[in-house]
């Protein structure tokens, strides 16, 4: 954190511009890679938010509508955003992070949930770290490494 007024998120520098472009131009990106940018996020959030508690709004919010939670969208005033407005953020980014290629029911599940529309229902960005979309099955023990024959 920068001061009271200002605050960053984390995470690992990808060549190639912002998170959109770098989507856009590597559309054969491997799994493994899309998933390392998904944890990078999360876990930028979740360092963010626990430094973070209160946020109170001081200027007019900016951000892009696409990726803005439903409750913001609605015509109220907006004093204080809540840590589940980024979290739906989070999920719009990682449905197109995940877009055209094959993911498992899990990954399908987590996003759903970081979209919810009601706000109560989207994990914190702990939770979905742990989630089970990120959870890789151990290797088996083999007893030789090349046909990996148990």
């Amino acid at each position: 954190m920068q001061d009271a007024l200002q605050g960053c998120i984390s995470m690992p520098f990808y060549k190639g511009g912002d998170l959109d472009a770098w989507i856009r131009d590597n559309p054969f990106a491997d799994l493994a890679t899309r998933r390392r940018i998904a944890i990078g996020l999360l876990y930028g959030l979740h360092v963010c938010t626990r430094e973070m508690h209160d946020v109170t709004m001081t200027q007019p919010l900016q951000t892009t509508k696409q990726y803005m939670a439903p409750e913001l969208l609605r015509d109220e005033v907006v004093d204080k955003v809540e840590s589940a407005v980024d979290m739906f953020s989070v999920g719009v980014v990682l449905a197109k992070l995940f877009e055209n290629t094959e993911i498992s029911e899990a990954t399908k599940s987590l996003i759903s949930s970081l979209r919810s529309e009601d706000p109560s229902q989207r994990p914190t960005a702990l939770e979905a770290l742990h989630h089970e979309a990120f959870q890789v099955e151990p290797v088996k023990e083999a007893s030789c490494a090349i046909c990996l024959d148990i």
